[in-house]
């Protein structure tokens, strides 16, 4: 059965850039508004708060100088990589639209990465530049370093921080508003497909194994941006670009004026974090950007910038949640909401590969113009992760996520594929399990991976916890046998849990998701 948007198709803009969609607007007065204010935790003592005319000054400005034969020894060439490594900023955006307008690619990398992870990153994406801020330099030039050696090419380290010993951002952006000022119009003689080139690639999260580089096109980005902005209702401020009246739907169009602040927590490195900063651009929502979380730092923000909204993922919610004592929200069963504009899906049995209907289990799988181009030089994945399954030409992405959708089109996710656990020809879904041991008083996060029965011919896999206990509370025999007996007590016996494991904490990637392969291969080792 095919899943539906309730939403209405939208004439999405197939000719213009991102930093042609973003960058526009028909208002002079509300662009020079302050939008991307500074981290709290900034070690850029002189950074000010930067308005949609800043923003633009400053991109095409970078732009500019990366094109610029008299600024650069070899000036950018289209398809060229840029490495982004380094935390939340304010002008992150800027220069990632700085780059796109030379034509090169910005690759999104977190930056804890260490140098040997940057290793295989730097030979998917085979970058130029790196542009690192002050914590993350030495790391970036130890990886640069090492990236040079192997491969016989210079790979330049850029510092975003002004007064940082190779701040040549700062450089560049000075001489390119120069040039820019005195009418070089190299930027313009840049030719972009918006449909097929890619606009930056982000990485995968590296759950399941070593990072894969996602290919966004530059409408991938803009379609995302404008379905969130239509989904969002007046969550956001009025968009002062929209000439194909996308938003003039049933649904509240936003319309809230000019009092809407953004709490920017996620992280710019992220797809996720990407896209809510550019609806803020696309917007002129005003953002107070954040590069660290503490929930006491999250209320002091909310009380001194009046933020009425943040995007934010689970373990950002874990603490704020526990702390309210008035409403039990632990029998709310959540959605993660409906399918947005120009965008179709189908739930498919895992076991029978047959599409399934409402409120059924299956694997999602969706398609839309907002859907990655594909991973960059790995034909295997894309092979793995897109398949035309009404053989129409048009296939769908494999989410990996096992759902169900119920007759009003909401969408719940259940498990991850990766995450089922088989034992005897029976599925355990972890999350089943994982939800009977977080409701344990004196359990504050866990995990369960599969153990694999090395004797075992049939290679049958063994439920195992791991679980971290509340500050305070114990975490020895006792507290086992609870946790395996409150669990076997409610499942089948092919469900039931074969052993806990008590850890300091869960390794977790940047978006919160549990990094379950280290899990596994603390199993193995053992």
């Amino acid at each position: 059965m095919m899943f539906t948007s309730p939403y209405r198709d939208l004439d999405l803009p197939q000719d213009v850039t991102v930093p042609e969609f973003l960058l526009h607007t028909a208002s002079d007065e509300l662009e020079k508004r302050p939008l991307f204010y500074p981290t709290t935790h900034s070690t850029r003592t002189d950074a000010k708060p930067l308005a949609l005319a800043d923003v633009r000054h400053g991109a095409y400005s970078l732009g500019t100088a990366l094109l610029s034969k008299d600024i650069m020894e070899k000036p950018w060439r289209k398809g060229e990589v840029c490495a982004f490594y380094t935390e939340n900023q304010h002008d992150y955006l800027l220069c990632a639209l700085g780059v796109m307008l030379a034509g090169g690619v910005p690759v999104l990398m977190n930056p804890m990465y260490k140098p040997e992870e940057l290793e295989h990153i730097f030979k998917i994406s085979q970058p130029r530049a790196i542009l690192a801020s002050k914590d993350s330099y030495k790391n970036a030039c130890n990886a640069a370093e090492m990236y040079s050696r192997q491969n016989k090419a210079s790979l330049d380290v850029w510092v975003m921080d002004e007064h940082h010993e190779r701040s040549y951002i700062e450089c560049l952006l000075k001489r390119g508003a120069k040039l820019r000022s005195s009418g070089d119009q190299s930027i313009e003689q840049v030719k972009i497909d918006p449909t097929k080139d890619e606009a930056v690639y982000c990485l995968s999260s590296g759950t399941s194994g070593l990072p894969k580089a996602v290919c966004l096109s530059h409408f991938n980005l803009i379609t995302n941006t404008i379905q969130m902005t239509a989904t969002l209702g007046g969550r956001v401020n009025k968009p002062l670009y929209d000439p194909a009246n996308w938003y003039d739907q049933p649904r509240a169009p936003p319309q809230a004026g000019d009092h809407e602040v953004h709490y920017s927590l996620l992280p710019q490195f992220h797809c996720y974090g990407l896209i809510t900063a550019m609806i803020c651009l696309h917007t002129l929502t005003p953002s107070i950007v954040e590069s660290k979380f503490t929930p006491e730092q999250f209320f002091r923000a909310v009380e001194q910038h009046k933020i009425t909204f943040s995007f934010v993922v689970p373990p950002i919610m874990s603490p704020i949640i526990a702390l309210q004592t008035q409403d039990d929200l632990s029998q709310n069963k959540l959605n993660v909401g409906r399918l947005v504009s120009n965008t179709e899906a189908i739930v498919v049995d895992i076991n029978t590969g047959k599409q399934v209907g409402p409120n059924e289990l299956g694997e999602l799988w969706v398609r839309g113009p907002q859907m990655m181009l594909g991973y960059l030089r790995n034909d295997e994945a894309n092979q793995s992760a897109f398949v035309d399954a009404l053989k129409d030409q048009k296939p769908f992405l494999r989410t990996g996520d096992i759902v169900s959708i119920d007759d009003q089109g909401y969408i719940y996710i259940r498990d991850r594929l990766k995450d089922i656990i088989k034992f005897n020809g029976y599925q355990v879904a972890a999350s089943e399990l994982e939800q009977l041991i977080g409701s344990l008083p004196f359990v504050f996060d866990c995990a369960v991976v599969a153990k694999v029965v090395k004797e075992d011919v049939a290679k049958n896999e063994l439920p195992w916890a791991f679980v971290v206990a509340k500050e305070g509370s114990g975490a020895g025999e006792k507290e086992t046998e609870t946790v395996i007996q409150h669990v076997n007590e409610r499942v089948a016996g092919f469900k039931k849990l074969r052993g806990v494991t008590w850890v300091d904490g869960l390794p977790r990637s940047a978006a919160g998701k549990v990094l379950k392969r280290e899990l596994r291969a603390r199993l193995s080792e053992a």
